[in-house]
């Protein structure tokens, strides 16, 4: 790839007509883009120019606003479509967020990894993480990670690299995001541009979950260029940058990075929560300085939008709406953030809805059940590694486990004298602890409803209870089955 640059440099050296030489640099451009994004960002300059003049024909812009996509300049690219196709100029992440899942997937199932097709591609996964199966980007993203390495193509991998580190950040894995993040910035021979702004959003939320915060602040204290933050990656990195703040105690801070962030979206014609939900954000930051009423009014300003019915974005406004709004509809409203959370796989704000939960539930006298709840979140955040929000929902709570020599058996109602649970039965009642549904536990272990039925009649009689709110916080999760 290096070698046709250097080719392609020289043949458009060599072109006395403009137009021809025009071509040849958005084809440079294109193959630069394979092992170094920021130089491929640098030749994009004079393109756009042209194309904005019109000097540009529709073959030439239709690559340059995929480059321009693959960029995460999205409003450029949109500027540019309309032109090529005939069409009048849509908001520019409409596309993007608005293609069914089923669309993407056939065209990641068709399209094999060019220099024509690593935008579009790209694309696809950017709308499945925005849709309501963000779990589908992470194959995807994978596998075109794993195909850009196999063509030896930097820049590709970077990208793809990038993308992975998003849907596993999404999915409530910090370290496999950090791990990805981390090789897509390894990846790129320079840091200049935009596009480093994605991968160290994603490092810094993902050290900011891990309690890594000395880690997450020589990325977050970094000076960006303000021209850097427009396009997609910018707001993302204002995000985390604002995320991380709010997790060391800088709500005013992070109040300003999270209101920045929306500016640049609404200033691009390109907010939408199901990409970026900065208003819930801004509504945290806002509880934090005790402004309970701006934060309700953006909770439910985010979920007037059309996005508020994918279940991220309904999670995470509905939990805002319960902190501020009336205390006796707490529980309830929580109860449905966890659901929506769940439903979207994001393990981490699930456990912080259902920390809430089994907090307004102790609040209304139900004792025991909200511990219970209280402590199937810790659990489950101590699963995704969140090291921050465990110490948040049970500060005094050992994080590590103590050798097994020197650690008595714990007496609970599953191991103490008497019928002991078996690993069906374990896996069945820590997810009903957890406030799962009986269809949604028979989804998650693959077993009918009806069995989940006849599990739990034998978890209650085994350790004499009568209801899911009596479910011991004792049990700890055990691996899921696997589908073979």
């Amino acid at each position: 790839a290096r070698e046709a640059a250097r080719l392609l440099e020289l043949a458009a050296q060599g072109r006395d007509d403009e137009h021809g030489r025009r071509g040849v640099l958005v084809r440079l451009a294109q193959v630069t883009a394979r092992f170094d994004p920021a130089a491929a960002e640098r030749r994009l300059g004079e393109l756009l120019e042209a194309a904005r003049a019109g000097l540009l024909d529709a073959e030439q812009v239709q690559p340059l606003a995929g480059l321009l996509l693959a960029q995460g300049q999205v409003t450029e690219a949109a500027a540019l479509l309309p032109a090529a196709v005939g069409e009048p100029a849509a908001s520019p992440l409409d596309t993007l967020v608005d293609t069914p899942a089923a669309v993407s997937e056939r065209l990641l199932h068709s399209a094999r990894l060019t220099d024509a097709t690593v935008a579009p591609l790209a694309q696809a996964v950017r709308s499945l993480l925005c849709s309501e199966h963000p779990e589908r980007a992470v194959p995807w993203s994978r596998n075109l990670l794993e195909e850009a390495r196999r063509c030896q193509a930097p820049g590709w991998s970077a990208v793809f690299a990038a993308l992975h580190a998003e849907a596993l950040l999404r999915m409530g894995d910090p370290r496999g995001a950090y791990a990805h993040a981390t090789e897509a910035l390894e990846a790129l021979p320079e840091r200049g541009g935009s596009f480093p702004c994605g991968p160290a959003a994603v490092l810094i939320r993902a050290c900011t979950v891990m309690g890594r915060f000395t880690e997450a602040s020589r990325f977050a204290d970094r000076q960006v260029p303000k021209g850097v933050l427009a396009g997609l990656h910018g707001p993302a990195f204002l995000r985390a940058r604002g995320l991380y703040r709010l997790a060391v105690n800088q709500p005013h801070a992070a109040l300003a990075d999270f209101l920045e962030a929306g500016r640049i979206m609404e200033d691009g014609r390109v907010d939408r929560p199901a990409f970026l939900p900065w208003r819930t954000d801004a509504a945290e930051a806002l509880l934090r300085l005790g402004e309970g009423a701006r934060a309700e009014q953006l909770a439910l300003r985010q979920l007037a939008t059309a996005d508020a019915q994918r279940p991220y974005v309904r999670g995470v406004s509905l939990r805002i709406k319960a902190l501020t709004g009336d205390p006796k509809r707490r529980s309830a409203v929580l109860g449905q953030a966890v659901e929506a959370l769940h439903r979207c796989g994001d393990r981490v704000e699930t456990a912080r809805a259902m920390a809430e939960l089994g907090r307004a539930l102790q609040a209304e006298g139900s004792a025991a059940k909200g511990s219970a709840m209280v402590r199937s979140a810790w659990n489950l955040a101590k699963e995704a590694e969140a090291t921050a929000l465990c110490r948040e929902i049970l500060p005094d709570a050992p994080l590590a486990a103590a050798p097994a020599r020197d650690r008595a058996p714990a007496e609970t109602p599953a191991t103490a004298a008497g019928p002991k649970l078996s690993s069906s039965e374990q896996r069945v009642a820590t997810l009903a602890a957890q406030g799962l549904t009986n269809r949604e536990i028979s989804a998650k272990l693959y077993l009918t409803v009806s069995t989940v039925e006849q599990h739990l009649t034998r978890v209650y009689r085994k350790l004499q209870i009568t209801s899911r709110g009596d479910l011991p916080m004792g049990l700890e999760p055990l691996p899921a089955p696997t589908r073979v």
